[in-house]
């Protein structure tokens, strides 16, 4: 064997085990294999407060809360129901789980496994943008569990990632426009009250501040 043969021999064994190598452990340059423990949206904190649309879309539903800056009211409203009143404790917990989430454990990145975990087709769609409609975050939510001391542990995948991830701190959501709805119409304590009419019916409170 000539030694020139030899060379192109070698040449093409190192190409093949190097291929092995991409083929086996290579990742996408643009995705991210991330680490336990890292944030799940790191910028997430200096844009939280430009949030002005959540989507959440599940098969064929889906729900939007919109933030409201009418009349110098601070609040979320859902579109879906007439732009009613969401309850702004769900809203903000769901966005203050958002920032503070964490990667827990790396899961799969086969399709067939991470309908499983609640990240086939039945995966609740998460959208965030500003008011101009730019994107802020998008991702998949799977399953979602309470985690000890009150910690949810929820399975998720970011397009950017290589695989799902179980994180934390996420707290709980639904594509369905009636979890989001605030159920509290008004908020008056009993002793506030001095008069109540009710067409001819009038209940007014002695003078003494007793019962009604």
């Amino acid at each position: 064997m000539s030694e020139r043969l030899t060379n192109i021999l070698g040449y093409l064994t190192l190409f093949a085990i190097l291929g092995a190598i991409w083929v086996m452990f290579g990742e996408d340059p643009s995705r991210e294999q991330g680490a336990r423990g890292e944030k799940l949206f790191p910028s997430l904190a200096s844009k939280i407060d430009t949030v002005t649309h959540i989507i959440l879309s599940e098969q064929n539903q889906t729900v939007t809360l919109v933030r409201d800056h009418k009349q110098n009211r601070e609040g979320w409203s859902v579109l879906e129901r007439s732009h009613y009143r969401a309850d702004p404790a769900k809203v903000n917990a769901f966005l203050q789980g958002l920032k503070h989430s964490k990667r827990r454990e790396p899961k799969t990145d086969h399709p067939q496994r991470m309908a499983k975990i609640g990240l086939g087709v039945k995966a609740v769609q998460a959208a965030l943008s500003d008011e101009k409609g730019q994107e802020i975050l998008t991702l998949a939510l799977g399953k979602r569990k309470e985690g000890g001391l009150g910690r949810s542990l929820t399975y998720v995948f970011k397009a950017t990632d290589t695989r799902s991830w179980l994180v934390s701190d996420i707290a709980a959501f639904s594509s369905d426009p009636i979890f989001w709805l605030d159920t509290q119409v008004i908020n008056i304590a009993a002793d506030d009250i001095k008069l109540l009419k009710l067409n001819d019916i009038v209940i007014n409170r002695a003078d003494d501040g007793g019962e009604l």
